[in-house]
């Protein structure tokens, strides 16, 4: 017999919870330490990120010159509305508007798309490109309650009644980063499998006018070439990179908001054997005396601490080295890792969850804790090849 979404959702949750159960308690007491965390958690994931961060692009323009329009998207003056990171000088935040929780429910009612629906949470206005469903009574000037198709359940022109309640493609934004940073000078490549992920970044890439920057659609899992000839293409050679940037394929479980799981625990459990692989590859592609930074969009400790203790273990040559800026939390731990190598690597956490946390796990907390940190969760891991 088939199972249920209700189901497979149970059972991932419930794996999930046995995850954080490996959680470091603070005080000694672990009883029920990971479902606490994990509800906890899931909780905070439901409601957006109390900001929006935009990247300038410095190659171009000053960061002065787009604060006129920059704080037309948000709410109050251009001085309320706008925050800057003094330590990440490209960066700016943009308060949003939403949730919004004094809202009258309205007869009538419109579908929008999952993403529609997640950017309407933040403050943004509904057009028709979002709408997936709507009655056949709409006209102009009507009020209308927004139901958010999180469950993705609605066929594009649905006219009747709705009855029901991701993995986020990237679009080459830390590609386009990475070329600013350097400058657009250097050499730089992107790998990703997926034509409709190449021709993103590619886009991305003519539009910020990178020049440095070349893409093939290639599995990272076989960038590493057996021979030692030199490649305009991958595969590549071993130690042809003196810089590595893994932004692993991962659960993305740390996206917000965020109100189901939709994986399976065989899902979930079949990310940290896949990162495991990539990160073969890129340890071997790496020079020596180069510097490797592993990245995710998930809270799982398996894709994250798990890993980074797996590189420590496996490669007496990989070296965890501290990060510069350092803006996040620390690691948790319970996962292999010694405090001194926590202290290395970034935890980014919605700031609800942050109190629960430090309750019951020792955590460093950053001194200068602003709404900048009420983000996405996400880790960073850096590492230097002796």
């Amino acid at each position: 017999m088939a199972k249920s979404d209700g189901d497979f959702t149970a059972r991932a949750e419930q794996y999930l919870e046995s995850v954080f159960d490996a959680v470091k308690c603070k005080d000694g007491d672990q009883v029920l330490l990971g479902r606490l965390l994990h509800s906890c958690l899931r909780q905070c994931l439901a409601v957006p990120p109390a900001a929006t961060t935009v990247r300038i692009n410095t190659l171009k323009y000053h960061i002065e010159d787009a604060q006129p329009y920059l704080s037309i998207c948000g709410k109050g003056s251009a001085s309320s509305n706008l925050l800057f990171h003094p330590d990440i000088p490209d960066m700016v935040s943009i308060l949003n508007e939403g949730p919004r929780t004094d809202l009258v429910h309205q007869k009538k009612k419109i579908i929008v798309g999952f993403q529609c629906g997640n950017s309407v949470l933040r403050g943004a206005d509904v057009y028709v490109p979002g709408v997936s469903g709507a009655p056949k009574s709409l006209v102009k000037g009507d009020h209308v309650s927004v139901y958010s198709d999180v469950d993705k359940k609605c066929l594009k022109g649905t006219a009747g009644e709705f009855t029901g309640t991701t993995m986020f493609v990237g679009n080459g934004g830390k590609t386009v980063h990475i070329a600013t940073l350097m400058k657009d000078k250097g050499i730089l490549i992107a790998l990703d499998k997926s034509t409709v992920k190449i021709d993103k970044i590619q886009q991305n890439l003519d539009k910020f006018h990178i020049s440095c920057a070349r893409c093939f659609k290639f599995d990272a899992t076989k960038s590493l070439s057996e021979t030692k000839d030199a490649r305009a293409e991958p595969p590549f050679p071993s130690e042809s990179f003196d810089r590595i940037l893994l932004d692993a394929p991962c659960s993305a479980l740390g996206q917000r908001p965020q109100f189901t799981l939709s994986q399976s625990t065989r899902d979930l459990q079949s990310y940290p054997h896949y990162q495991r692989m990539m990160l073969k590859q890129a340890i071997g592609l790496l020079t020596t005396g180069g510097v490797l930074v592993y990245s995710t969009c998930t809270y799982s400790p398996e894709e994250n601490e798990s890993q980074v203790q797996w590189v420590l273990q496996e490669y007496n040559n990989m070296h965890l080295v501290e990060q510069h800026p350092f803006v996040g939390y620390s690691g948790l731990p319970g996962f292999g890792l010694e405090e001194r190598d926590l202290k290395k690597v970034q935890r980014f956490w919605p700031d609800q969850f942050v109190d629960t946390l430090d309750k019951h796990v020792a955590i460093s907390i950053p001194q200068n804790r602003t709404v900048l940190l009420d983000t996405i969760s996400f880790f960073i891991a850096k590492f230097q090849k002796k």
